[in-house]
């Protein structure tokens, strides 16, 4: 037997029927399910005539189960029990066991993975660079492939050209991606509707994008290499928004090897430039009074764990050449040369031009 998902409680799904030889009062039978309802999904109601029309008891839906199986057995009227759980026994004839299947009806929406997504991009980035994959499911077994579609987009400070994109969307994959340079709207923000749909029907889901200058970045610096890095961001990263104060998004934007302030690598750590943002882009200043070392004894914890050693400007910041004392003393000597050279020079073209006036 077949019955569709979500149905009335009360519709029918099939008649079972018995035979008894007696005549009278001795033929009527009666029907109990003995088996496989324990939800009370369906219930039996006998008829005059001796049938058992099956019935829908409860809500049926196709995600939950997919199939029933259940054991119905028949009895004299006049011996049938209020209640009876037995497994089924094949030898049995006065036991019929029913498969009943639950077919599928589009009764799910796609759901996205997270409908509101805020992230970051660098202002120098490349046009086609990817930023994002969106995510959907659909409940229904058989619910048809989901499709992406950007609905809209906006920019904070100035209106967008309805001519020109921006950001591009593969339907299939939910790949975003840049598709013009990002440089005209630094410090400023995008925000994309973003619908999902396998049916009439569609869900939304809200990505913003802010524009970031280099300058305004901080970075980890892990005392790891980039590969290892690289596997435990992802749970970093949650970590990390979870023990904030404020409400933000953090946005990692790469993951390599660090540069010390010399200009030199160090292969044996590992720097990722960041931001955070939640409704606005967080400064530099901000930044660094929630996520320096010593501020929070939770971010502090998940610093020993995953190797983090300091938080630092994204912006590399050249140091400052030290002069020794014999440096300094070779600088005095040059310039004191330098002065008698001027003078000599000074003293010998007088004499000369004295020279010449008396000779």
């Amino acid at each position: 037997m077949t019955v569709a998902e979500e149905v009335d409680i009360g519709t029918e799904i099939g008649i079972v029927q018995a035979v008894d030889q007696d005549i009278g009062e001795n033929a009527n039978i009666g029907y109990l399910i003995t088996y496989g309802n324990e939800d009370n999904m369906f219930v039996l109601n006998t008829t005059e005539d001796n049938r058992a029309v099956l019935l829908v008891g409860n809500r049926l839906d196709r995600e939950t189960a997919s199939q029933y199986i259940i054991t119905i057995k028949c009895f004299k009227s006049s011996a049938l029990p209020s209640s009876l759980r037995k497994p089924y026994n094949r030898q049995d004839p006065s036991e019929r066991q029913i498969r009943i299947r639950v077919s599928d009806v589009d009764d799910n929406l796609p759901q996205f993975s997270d409908n509101n997504v805020t992230l970051g991009v660098r202002v120098n980035v490349p046009v086609d660079t990817l930023l994002l994959t969106l995510s959907a499911t659909d409940l229904d077994v058989d619910a048809a492939p989901i499709s992406f579609q950007i609905e809209s987009i906006k920019f904070n400070n100035f209106a967008l050209s309805e001519n020109k994109t921006y950001f591009s969307l593969d339907n299939s994959t939910g790949e975003i991606r840049t598709a013009t340079s990002m440089t005209p709207f630094s410090d400023g923000f995008f925000t994309l509707s973003i619908s999902a749909m396998n049916s009439p029907n569609r869900t939304y889901a809200t990505v913003k994008i802010f524009v970031v200058r280099e300058r305004g970045l901080l970075k980890f610096v892990f005392s790891r290499p980039p590969a290892d890095v690289r596997q435990s961001l992802p749970k970093f990263r949650q970590e990390i928004e979870k023990a904030l104060a404020v409400p933000a998004s953090l946005n990692v934007y790469d993951t390599q090897f660090h540069a010390k302030l010399d200009g030199s690598l160090d292969f044996s750590s590992t720097s990722s430039c960041f931001q955070l943002v939640g409704d606005r882009g967080l400064d530099l200043k901000e930044m660094e009074n929630l996520l320096q070392p010593g501020r929070n004894v939770e971010i502090d914890k998940i610093y020993s764990n995953f190797n983090v050693q300091d938080v630092q400007r994204c912006t590399l910041q050249l140091g400052k050449a030290g002069v020794t004392w014999a440096q300094l003393c070779v600088l005095v000597i040059a310039a004191f040369i330098g002065l008698a050279s001027l003078v000599s020079g000074c003293v010998l073209c007088f004499s000369y031009n004295r020279w010449q006036r008396f000779r």
